[in-house]
């Protein structure tokens, strides 16, 4: 959905206790919305949470809109993703979203409300992420982001939303920075920690090469870092060592070729794969057939989609999963990936986007959202972010049967913490060490 409009932005130069929230909200919406009249509007000053956290504050906000986007109808949504460049791989996740929400909205909607979901094409650049997030918040008027793509491009928008009192949740990326919900209360990450990905990886290692030699190819940002600090980290006490890393820009180049040559020459056992994007199955094409390395790719990067760029050289690397694999036929035999597999060919999608897997991460995204949505009492920005940060949920959408979705305050801030190691096997996912729950643990892996 593109729309083009004048915004424009409006700051509070008060005390600096004093945080703006922009003016100008959708008209009547405050005696439409549950909650809309209420005596704070929707919100509390040092709002308790689980955990004794006091992390939603909505005093603090100069001119708090607690309703803007929530009629008695409605609940309009935004998101900024890549559709185009090198990282269009991803703009599946958005067709998912649109199929989930779509689907509710034929089912009653969600809080009783129908979705409506604007979205725009930022190429994974941080300053047009930054563009479209104040377009979706001051001209849009959103009630809340969800699935806002990149380490970056998130950091680029999160003081703007956390000064403005805008939720926004399920962030589709992994970076550690997502744990601090004490200093940034309105941000919540969507898919486990990269920081618990290298745990999850270590610990599978400890079972099959408890001296693991180990190799990265590591993206020059936030992303990078975060798979570098922990595996440092993670490998201080115990036999591993990681002997070779490599980084690449992946604004800058597509071809990660002289970085794996180099990483070859190492005495690697273990190669982790650390790039995202196109890149990420590229640089699997560049791995020598003589260098001997068990390869790991990351959890971004491991639906068929992507791997169906790899030009067949997937066949034995492994990667974490936490949620259930839709090109997987054990998976499809699981009643909530009949439901996907179903439901989302009748609102979008075709069988194949169906089943390469980077559209069910966006159903996934958007069961996430409708779950915390319907959480709270009352439908307000404050009320979501309260509700959010003490949750105690059964896995919802795609998430793998026996996980769940938990948060306590500052103090457990992540909500997906169970992963399970799977190895490439005649062009399916096969178990390789079963679920591991690490609930309230990730912050602990992150490494400096």
């Amino acid at each position: 959905m593109t729309r083009t409009r004048t915004w424009r932005r409006s700051r509070l130069l008060a005390g600096a206790l004093s945080l703006t929230m922009i003016a100008a909200a959708c008209g009547g919406r405050d005696s439409e919305a549950k909650g809309g009249d209420s005596g704070d509007e929707g919100g509390s000053s040092g709002t308790e949470v689980a955990g004794g956290q006091s992390l939603v504050d909505t005093s603090i906000c100069a001119d708090y809109q607690p309703t803007q986007g929530v009629t008695d109808k409605t609940i309009k949504l935004g998101t900024s993703m890549p559709q185009s460049g090198p990282f269009a791989v991803f703009g599946g996740i958005l067709n998912g979203l649109n199929a989930y929400f779509d689907w509710r909205n034929d089912n009653g909607g969600v809080a009783g409300r129908q979705v409506e979901l604007v979205a725009y094409d930022d190429e994974y650049k941080a300053d047009r992420t930054s563009d479209n997030v104040k377009k979706l918040v001051e001209e849009d008027k959103v009630f809340a982001l969800v699935s806002v793509l990149g380490t970056q491009n998130n950091l680029g928008v999160r003081d703007y939303l956390d000064e403005n009192c805008v939720p926004d949740m399920g962030v589709a990326t992994g970076s550690p920075q997502w744990g601090d919900a004490a200093q940034y209360p309105w941000l919540q990450g969507g898919i486990p920690s990269y920081a618990l990905e290298m745990k999850r990886l270590v610990d599978y290692l400890e079972e099959v090469q408890p001296d693991a030699k180990i190799a990265l190819l590591r993206q020059n940002d936030d992303f990078g870092d975060a798979y570098e600090n922990s595996l440092n980290l993670l490998t201080e006490k115990n036999d591993m060592e990681v002997v070779a890393t490599e980084t690449y820009d992946p604004l800058a180049s597509t071809d990660t070729k002289a970085q794996v040559d180099k990483l070859a020459q190492s005495d690697a056992t273990v190669f982790v794969n650390g790039a995202s994007g196109s890149q990420c199955p590229n640089t699997l094409k560049f791995v020598p057939k003589e260098w001997k390395v068990l390869t790991y790719v990351g959890i971004t990067c491991n639906s068929k989609l992507a791997l169906s760029l790899a030009g067949g050289n997937e066949e034995g690397i492994i990667s974490t999963q936490a949620t259930l694999d839709p090109a997987n036929t054990e998976d499809q035999k699981d009643p909530a990936m009949q439901e996907f597999l179903t439901e989302s060919v009748k609102h979008g999608l075709t069988k194949d986007e169906a089943e390469l897997g980077v559209a069910a991460i966006g159903w996934g995204f958007g069961a996430q959202m409708a779950e915390l949505l319907e959480s709270p009492k009352e439908l307000t920005r404050g009320d979501l972010m309260t509700s959010a940060w003490s949750t105690d949920a059964d896995a919802v959408g795609l998430m793998r049967p026996g996980s769940k979705l938990i948060t306590d305050g500052a103090k457990d801030p992540w909500l997906l913490e169970s992963l399970r190691i799977v190895k490439r096997t005649d062009g399916q996912w096969v178990e390789a060490s079963p679920m591991k729950d690490y609930n309230g643990q990730s912050n602990d892996f992150v490494g400096s």
